[in-house]
């Protein structure tokens, strides 16, 4: 088996490098965080990647490190009780396909 061989199916049921597979989980989650409204608690991305809390504060860690995060609102509108973030108007919006999101 080379380096470069597909070996693990995403969500999408495409193949992709195993290689890649965390940074595009990190660029996934840059995304979704950007996009949303509200903003994304630990709780939500545990949900979302099936992973640890430990590992959900790390991941969000990662994109902190990478693009700017802001701390939304604390769920006064919701009335939940966690923090939640997001990221502010910068470079990922390079890799958001606009017409994806439109539809």
């Amino acid at each position: 088996m080379t380096s470069i061989q597909k070996t693990k199916p995403n969500t999408r049921g495409e193949w992709m490098n195993m290689r890649f597979t965390k940074a595009q989980l990190l660029l996934d989650l840059a995304i979704v965080m950007r996009l949303s409204h509200r903003g994304i608690s630990i709780a939500d991305i545990q949900e979302r990647y099936s992973c640890c809390r430990r590992t959900a504060m790390r991941m969000r860690d990662a994109v902190w490190d990478m693009f700017p995060l802001e701390e939304t609102d604390r769920g006064e509108i919701s009335g939940e009780d966690c923090k939640r973030w997001k990221v502010t108007q910068s470079n990922v919006d390079l890799f958001i396909n606009k017409e994806q999101v439109q539809s």
